[in-house]
């Protein structure tokens, strides 16, 4: 594989980068402790102490971002584990840059004139220099059970997450279960509803709240993760690169919207929130069963 081919790799270019503020998390433990011990009262060698974890800010910033990349190459057929640890994982890696900049920050006092103040500086920052080193390990080790685990990022994985293992050889007739599973487990449910009700369903006094409210944090103009914009219906029904768009009007259950609000492609929307209401998924389907109109003013 050429340096091209990397570079056009979401989970090659994250595996990439996210050694970078995993090494600067780990190695800021000791660098910390020579620093505040060996620098005596030279506070302008304590302030690149700062400027390291300062550095792990942006660094951690820039892992999430790569990291959002990789986690949408991941097939959507794979399995509820691998998601569940992903989203996991997102979730630690997000918090990583707040524990950096709460290092740099309590080391600030370390370069004091004061020596009461510099004492508490020094203490404070070698105590959150091993915090921080700690929840940058954690998040580490849930992204090697990933990769290593689950083969997530492999060249492999998008073909075993797709095909199912072949049955043994020879083949016998799975028993039939004892209790049928239902036909609908995802969350939130669907309910019926006739075509005079979703007719009623307006576009602007009706949908646009729930899509504002629950979606158009992440997924608006200058902000669109994965090039999704929920802030129009334009937006919503477009195609996008390599994608239909999220809505297909006439077609709710199989509008991504639905889809992915529901669970049935991951991960779950909104992500890392709580999942839209029944009545709120309700109106959405129906809205998009009567054709997804727009009916916003002119």
């Amino acid at each position: 594989m050429n340096f091209t081919e990397v570079l056009n790799s979401p989970p090659m270019v994250h595996a990439a980068i996210v050694h970078i503020p995993l090494g600067l998390a780990v190695l800021g433990v000791p660098v910390v402790i020579f620093g505040v011990l060996a620098t005596g009262k030279q506070p302008a060698l304590r302030w690149l102490l700062v400027l390291w974890y300062v550095a792990l800010v942006a660094c951690a910033f820039a892992t999430v971002e790569t990291g959002e990349g990789a986690a949408g190459a991941v097939p959507d057929s794979a399995s509820g584990e691998v998601w569940d640890l992903i989203e996991e994982h997102e979730h630690m890696g997000e918090k990583l840059w707040l524990f950096a900049l709460a290092t740099a920050i309590v080391l600030v006092p370390a370069t004091a004139k004061s020596v009461g103040v510099r004492r508490t500086g020094v203490t404070l920052g070698i105590a959150a220099s091993l915090a921080t080193a700690g929840w940058a390990s954690f998040t580490g080790h849930h992204g090697g059970l990933l990769v290593y685990g689950h083969g997530v990022g492999t060249p492999g994985f998008a073909v075993a997450a797709e095909e199912p293992a072949p049955a043994p050889f020879p083949a016998e007739p799975a028993p039939a279960p004892a209790v049928e599973a239902p036909a609908d487990t995802f969350t939130p449910a669907i309910r019926p509803f006739t075509d005079e009700e979703a007719a009623q369903v307006s576009y602007t006094r009706d949908v646009a709240p729930i899509l504002e409210a629950q979606c158009a944090a992440c997924h608006r103009p200058g902000a669109a993760a994965d090039g999704v914009d929920v802030t129009t219906v334009g937006a919503l029904v477009a195609p996008r690169e390599g994608h239909e768009g999220v809505v297909a009007p006439g077609k709710p259950d199989e509008s991504e919207l639905v889809l992915y609000i529901r669970g049935i492609r991951r991960p779950q929307m909104p992500k890392g929130r709580e999942e839209l209401s029944e009545d709120e998924l309700h109106v959405l389907r129906m809205w998009i069963a009567a054709g997804a109109k727009d009916d916003s003013p002119a």
